[in-house]
C-alpha cells in the first residue's frame, strides 16, 4: 500500500511539473509576443508611458481636480488616502515582500499574524475579526462550563456585585470576560486614534462648523497626541472595569506590588499621568499656535503653490486627449492648505529627478519650450502670474518663451529651496521639542506629587525639598537662564534667517546651514564651517540678501580724464543697453564722478541670492560697460569693482 501510495504522489508531481512547464512556456511566448509588438511600433513607447501613469495620475488629481472642496473634506479624504494600501505593479518586487513576510509566530504574536497575512482587508474588518478570534481563545478554557450553567449566569451581576477573583470555573469565565471587555475597549480606541482625521472630517462637515487655521492646527494636535489619549484611556478603562468586577477600590496601606490595590493604584496614576501628558502637549501646541502660523507660513505657502504649478503640468502632459487636458487646466486646483507642512514631497526627490521630471513633461507634451498661448491654455485663472514667475520678469510679453533649460533650472532650484525650508521645519520642531521637554518635567513633578498622595505619603518634604533646590538652581543659574530665554525668542519669534539664506554679518558673508537653539551654524566663502551663538546674534546688524527686494549692483570704473558731457553720453548709453536687457536689469544711473572714476549703480530684477545667475550679470555689465564707454570714446584702466547694496 505504501508502494502505491508513492508511486501515485510521484504521479500526481509530474503532472503538476508538466502543467507549470506549460504555464511557463505559455507565460514566455506571450512576452516575446508583446515585445515584439512593443518593436514595430517605435513611437509607443511614449503613449505606454502615459498608460502606465494614468492610474497614478487620477490618484494625484483626485484630491486635487475638484474646485471649492472644504476642509472636511480634504481631511476626510487625507485620511482615506492614509488607509489606503497601494498595490505594487512589480511582480518581483511584490515576491520579495512576500519572501519578507515569512516567518515564525506564535499564540502571543496572533495579531501581528493576521494584520500580515489580512493586509488586504480594511483595517476595521481585521480589527473585528482579530476581537472574535482573541475571544474566542480566551473563553475556550471555561466553555464547557458556559455549556452547563448558561442558563443560570446572571451577567447583570458581574459588573453590580464585585468580588475577588476564585480559582473556579465562574471565576475564570470572569477573568476571560474582564480581558474580551478590555480588549475591546482597546481595539475601538485605536480604531479611533487612527481615524481621527476622518471622525473630525465627519464632524466638521456635519455640524458646518468654521474651517480655520485654528481648527486645523487643533485637530493636527489632537491627532498627533493620540498615544498619549489612547493609552489614558486604557489605563482608566482597566482601573474602572477592576472595580465594578471585582473588588472595590481603596487606597493600599503598604507597597507590595502583588498586592491588587497597588496595581490597581498604579495603572489608575499611569492613566492619570498620561492624561496629564495628553493635555501638556494640546495646551504647548495652542501657545505656539501663533509662533507656527507666523514663522514660515508665507514661505511655505509660497513654494507648495510653485510645486503645485508642476504638478499640475505634469498631470496636463500625462493626459491622453485634448479634453482631458482642457479638463485638468480649468478644474485642477490646489487643495486646502493651512501653510504648516510642505506639500508634494514626492514630486522632486533630487536635483536630478527634477530635470529628469520636467524633460519628461516636455517630452510628453512635444514641446522643445512653453510660449505664452501654452501657459494661458495650461493655467487659465493665473497664466499671467505662472508666465511671470517662468520668465522671471515683471512684464509680461507675447513673443517671449519657456525654454526647457530654464524650466530645468527652476524646478533645481524650487526643489533645493523646499529641501532647505525643510530642514528648517526640522530644526524649529526639535527647538518646540526642547520646550515640551521642560513643561513634560514639570508634569512629571506633578504627577510624582499625585502618586505619593495616592499611596499616602507624605509628599510636603519632597515638595519643600525641590522648591529649595529649584530656587538655589534659578539663582546659579540666573545668566544661563536668560540666554537659553533670549535664544528663544531670536529662533522663534524674530526668525532673522532660515536654512539656505546668504546673510552678511560683521562684513562678512555666509550661508546659513543649521539652526539650533543655542547657536546657528553658517558656511562662510571658504567653505568653512562657521558656530555663532544666538544670544550674540541677537543684538548683531544682519543683512539677509535672501529675504531683500530686487538690490542694486554699484559699479565703479577707473577712467582716465574726461569730461562731464563724456559721462552724460556713457549713462545714456549704458541706459539703453540696460533697457535691451530687462530680463536682467531695470535701470542704471550715475551716481558718482571724479577725474579718474565714474560710479553707476545699476538695478537688477533679483536679489543676490543665485550665485550663478550674480556673476552672469556682473559678465553682462562688463561688456555692456565696455562697449558703452568705446562708444563714448572715453579711455579705461579695464577695472571694474563691484559692490552689492
Amino acid at each position: 500500500m505504501a508502494n502505491n501510495q508513492d508511486q501515485e504522489i510521484r504521479e500526481d508531481k509530474k503532472k503538476k511539473d508538466s502543467e507549470d512547464n506549460k504555464v511557463n512556456e505559455d507565460n514566455d511566448q506571450k512576452k516575446n509576443e508583446s515585445k515584439n509588438e512593443t518593436s514595430k511600433s517605435g513611437s509607443s513607447k511614449s503613449n505606454s508611458k502615459s498608460s502606465k501613469s494614468d492610474n497614478k495620475n487620477a490618484t494625484d488629481k483626485a484630491p486635487e481636480n475638484v474646485k471649492n472642496k472644504s476642509l472636511a473634506q480634504e481631511i476626510q479624504e487625507a485620511a482615506k488616502d492614509k488607509s489606503e494600501h497601494e498595490d505594487s505593479e512589480n511582480e518581483d518586487l511584490t515576491f520579495f515582500t512576500r519572501k519578507k513576510q515569512e516567518k515564525d509566530y506564535s499564540i502571543w504574536s496572533i495579531d501581528e499574524w493576521m494584520h500580515d497575512y489580512l493586509g488586504d482587508w480594511n483595517s476595521t474588518l481585521v480589527y473585528m475579526f482579530e476581537i472574535i478570534v482573541v475571544s474566542t481563545i480566551l473563553l475556550l478554557p471555561s466553555v464547557f462550563w458556559l455549556i452547563k450553567e448558561w442558563r443560570n449566569i446572571n451577567f447583570r451581576s458581574y459588573f453590580s456585585n464585585p468580588g475577588a477573583i476564585k480559582a473556579d470555573n465562574e471565576g475564570l469565565f470572569r477573568v476571560a470576560l474582564f480581558t474580551i471587555l478590555w480588549y475591546t475597549f482597546d481595539i475601538f480606541i485605536t480604531l479611533f486614534s487612527e481615524n481621527f482625521l476622518l471622525i473630525m472630517a465627519i464632524i466638521l462637515h456635519t455640524f458646518q462648523l468654521s474651517e480655520s487655521e485654528f481648527c486645523w492646527c487643533m485637530v493636527d494636535v489632537l491627532y498627533t497626541s493620540r498615544g498619549y489619549f489612547r493609552m489614558s484611556a486604557d489605563c482608566l478603562f482597566i482601573f474602572y472595569l477592576s472595580v465594578i468586577m471585582f473588588e472595590k477600590y481603596s487606597k493600599p496601606k503598604n507597597f507590595n506590588i502583588f498586592n491588587p490595590l497597588v496595581i490597581k493604584t498604579l495603572i489608575l496614576w499611569l492613566g492619570i499621568y498620561t492624561g496629564m501628558l495628553f493635555v501638556m502637549k494640546f495646551v504647548v501646541n495652542i501657545f505656539i499656535y501663533d509662533v507656527r502660523r507666523s514663522s514660515y507660513k508665507e514661505a511655505i505657502l509660497d513654494l507648495n503653490r510653485k510645486i503645485f504649478l508642476f504638478r499640475k503640468l505634469k498631470a496636463i502632459s500625462e493626459a491622453h486627449s485634448q479634453s482631458e487636458k482642457k479638463d485638468i487646466a480649468e478644474n485642477m486646483v490646489p487643495t486646502y492648505d493651512p501653510g504648516f507642512y510642505l506639500k508634494d514631497k514626492d514630486l522632486f526627490t533630487s536635483r536630478e529627478d527634477a530635470m529628469i521630471v520636467v524633460q519628461n513633461i516636455m517630452a510628453l507634451l512635444k514641446k522643445k519650450k512653453l510660449a505664452y498661448q501654452d501657459i494661458k491654455q495650461y493655467y487659465p485663472n493665473e497664466y499671467d502670474v505662472v508666465f511671470k514667475y517662468f520668465t522671471s520678469s515683471d512684464t509680461v510679453e507675447d513673443n517671449q518663451v519657456v525654454h526647457v533649460k530654464v524650466l530645468k533650472e527652476i524646478a533645481k532650484d524650487l526643489y533645493i529651496k523646499r529641501k532647505d525650508m525643510g530642514r528648517t521645519l526640522n530644526d524649529r520642531d526639535s527647538i518646540f521639542e526642547k520646550l515640551e521637554v521642560i513643561f513634560f518635567l514639570i508634569v512629571s513633578y506633578i504627577a510624582a506629587i499625585i502618586l505619593c498622595i495616592l499611596f499616602e505619603i507624605d509628599y510636603k518634604f519632597y515638595l519643600f525639598g525641590f522648591g529649595t533646590s529649584l530656587l538655589t538652581f534659578s539663582w546659579v543659574f540666573a545668566d544661563t537662564i536668560k540666554k537659553i530665554f533670549n535664544c528663544f525668542v531670536f529662533v522663534l519669534v524674530l526668525r532673522p534667517y532660515v536654512i539656505g539664506d546668504k546673510v552678511k554679518i560683521n562684513d562678512e558673508e555666509y550661508v546659513v546651514v543649521k539652526i539650533d537653539l543655542l547657536t546657528t551654524t553658517f558656511l562662510n566663502k571658504t567653505k568653512t564651517i562657521v558656530y555663532l551663538p544666538n544670544d550674540v546674534l541677537m543684538v548683531t546688524k544682519i543683512y539677509n540678501t535672501s529675504r531683500s527686494p530686487p538690490q542694486c549692483m554699484v559699479v565703479e570704473l577707473t577712467v582716465e580724464n574726461t569730461t562731464y558731457d563724456q559721462v552724460k553720453k556713457l549713462e545714456e548709453l549704458v541706459k539703453d543697453e540696460v533697457e535691451k536687457a530687462a530680463k536682467h536689469f531695470t535701470d542704471a544711473e550715475l551716481i558718482g564722478k571724479s577725474v579718474d572714476k565714474a560710479v553707476f549703480s545699476v538695478s537688477v530684477v533679483q536679489n543676490f541670492q543665485n550665485t550663478s545667475l550674480t556673476k552672469l550679470r556682473q559678465d553682462k555689465l562688463i561688456k555692456i560697460f565696455e562697449s558703452s564707454m568705446k562708444s563714448a570714446n572715453i579711455t579705461h584702466k579695464n577695472s571694474f569693482v563691484f559692490t552689492m547694496s
